[in-house]
């Protein structure tokens, strides 16, 4: 007597044979959890006409890949079978930027206070003291676009003329026999030039506290070419610098 596995076997050879439905309904008697009854038959009757044999068989076949490659060019029947899948969402600096954008499109200060805490660390700067001071003086005037070119000149000889001095002036500490011998074998540096990093930094955020994105995008550009070691964290800024001034650009056009 030929058993269903035997017949499955033959099957497998001979692929000239045409499977019926009475064929399939007894072998799904016979062995309800194999699959190959149902790839046989769709192989050889074809997926249409058949689409709830290939329901059944999506449903219990362990690889939608493989099933796809062995019924060929009917095998996009077996979309509809399998729900899509959603994939985890990994934002980009740009989708970032661009939903800043989107709760920050229109000037005010809070916009103002937003770009400086995602461009730049929280930390104190000499522009923060400087509008302090200004402030106390009650010399600050935020109108005339002159004025405020002044103020940043001001600012940048001030603060470079304090550099200056400090490099200038003798740091006096009480010094040992052995500390003294020690200074005496080593070759005494020049000294070391004020780093103008965070100067520079610092008058980047003024032009973006103006909305001129496009001067503190060559300021961090340029800090980024001379500071190559903290190249990585000038990218994002200039990432997303970059974003703000086209999504100026933009506006200005409409």
């Amino acid at each position: 007597m030929t058993t269903c596995i035997d017949e499955i076997k033959r099957l497998t050879t001979d692929g000239g044979s045409q499977l019926t439905r009475q064929w399939l309904e007894q072998a799904e008697q016979d062995v309800p959890y194999c699959v190959l009854p149902k790839l046989l038959f769709l192989k050889s009757n074809g997926v249409k006409g058949n689409e709830d044999v290939l329901a059944r068989l999506a449903i219990a076949f362990p690889d939608r890949r493989a099933l796809a490659i062995m019924l060929g060019e009917e095998a996009e029947a077996l979309a509809r079978f399998y729900p899509p899948e959603p994939l985890p969402e990994t934002p980009d600096t740009a989708t970032a930027i661009d939903r800043f954008l989107d709760n920050y499109g229109k000037s005010n200060p809070a916009e103002v206070d937003a770009i400086n805490q995602a461009i730049f660390n929280p930390q104190p700067d000499y522009a923060d003291v400087l509008a302090a001071r200004e402030k106390e003086e009650g010399e600050i005037q935020l109108t005339g676009g002159d004025e405020q070119d002044e103020l940043i000149n001001k600012f940048i000889a001030e603060q470079r003329q304090l550099g200056q001095q400090a490099a200038q002036t003798p740091v006096v500490n009480p010094v040992g026999e052995q500390e003294k011998a020690e200074i005496a074998e080593d070759i005494i540096d020049n000294p070391t030039e004020t780093d103008e990093s965070m100067l520079s930094e610092s008058l980047a955020k003024m032009y973006i506290a103006r909305h001129k994105y496009s001067r503190a995008l060559e300021i961090i550009k340029e800090l980024s070419l001379k500071y190559p070691e903290k190249s990585i964290y000038f990218a994002d800024q200039i990432r997303f610098l970059t974003k703000l001034v086209l999504n100026e650009t933009l506006n200005d056009k409409k």
